[in-house]
């Protein structure tokens, strides 16, 4: 028997019998299926309104999760689309967000993401657009704020491209992406946003 099983690598592996033994050796490949994974991420859409948003990952034909506010009861559910929408906080509170499982996928690993302090920053009246949804190559992004870098991810969670950049209106050239949904990820001067588009 092998002295160890490595764990994230698919390995093959050769059995010997003791002396002795009425056995023969044997050699099994030992397969290790990659971890599912996805990125999670906040995005306040209204001053008491939270959407969670995540990748969509590749063969969930289901979602569960479960979310706390300021570390209180729990709420659990599950959902067929990769988001969820959070109502009725107060400025200052800090959710707790967990996707526990996705129906359908080996693997999974629960991830788990903290949205907050949802202080006054989150609330101000940020002036942010972008067209179109679905895109087939130019994905224009205008803020009434300065947009300091641009990340965007795949449906594995995969950070596929980011541009520092220091402009009001950008201009995401996504020709060369492969169709598909992406999340982008804006960081500006006054705050986050993220949101998801469709690739044709």
């Amino acid at each position: 028997m092998p002295a160890s099983i490595d764990n994230i690598t698919t390995t093959a592996y050769t059995f010997t019998p003791n002396p002795g033994q009425d056995a023969v050796t044997t050699t099994l490949v030992i397969e290790v299926m990659p971890t599912a994974a996805t990125t999670i991420f906040c995005e306040l859409i209204l001053p008491t309104v939270l959407v969670i948003d995540w990748a969509p990952i590749l063969g969930a034909t289901n979602y569960y999760y479960s979310y706390s506010i300021d570390g209180g009861t729990a709420v659990t559910g599950s959902g067929l689309v990769s988001n969820y929408q959070i109502a009725n906080f107060l400025p200052g509170q800090t959710i707790t967000f967990t996707l526990i499982n996705a129906q359908g996928v080996s693997c999974f690993q629960p991830i788990s993401t903290t949205c907050g302090t949802l202080n006054s920053i989150y609330f101000e009246d940020i002036s942010f657009n972008y067209s179109p949804n679905p895109v087939t190559d130019i994905l224009n992004i205008n803020s009434r704020n300065t947009i300091n870098n641009v990340e965007v991810f795949n449906i594995l969670g995969q950070s596929v491209f980011y541009n520092h950049c220091d402009t009001r209106s950008l201009r995401l050239n996504m020709i060369d992406f492969t169709s598909g949904f992406y999340i982008i990820k804006i960081n500006s001067d006054k705050a986050t946003n993220t949101f998801k588009v469709l690739k044709n």
